[in-house]
């Protein structure tokens, strides 16, 4: 039960900043809402923008406690991924290699994040598709 708020938590705290970023997003600006998003990393999956963009995936995942605790491992995986990937949007077209980069990683997340979840009461078409 515990696990269960930990993640409903994680997953209402992605949804405010996503209402963040796309806001700035649509205003046109574009810096705050990439500020918004690498501000994000340490308060929802406890990891530092610089390991997140330095570290190999598999790292990343090992610091997820994804070995200890899939479940709630997986969810910090997704998060993030999709975090990446919407900073990638961003990115398109002003940092082409930045988006590329930001791409990549969200796929390797997305990739051990839906193998390793098991079962889950989250619907994850939209993670899969």
């Amino acid at each position: 039960m515990i696990q269960k708020d930990y993640i409903m938590r994680m997953i209402e705290q992605m949804g405010k900043i996503l209402a963040k970023v796309l806001l700035n997003k649509e205003e046109g600006k574009q810096e705050e809402a990439i500020k918004e998003i690498d501000n994000s990393f340490g308060d929802l999956v406890g990891i530092d923008l610089m390991l997140l963009k330095t570290l190999p995936i598999e790292n990343v995942i090992a610091l997820f406690g994804i070995s200890k605790d899939k479940y709630t491992g997986s969810m910090k995986c997704l998060i993030t991924a999709k975090l990446l990937k919407e900073k990638s949007q961003l990115y398109k077209s002003v940092a082409w290699e930045e988006s590329i980069e930001n791409n990549h990683r969200a796929l390797g997340l997305y990739l051990y994040g839906i193998l390793n979840i098991g079962y889950t009461e989250i619907d994850l078409t939209d993670y899969i598709d």
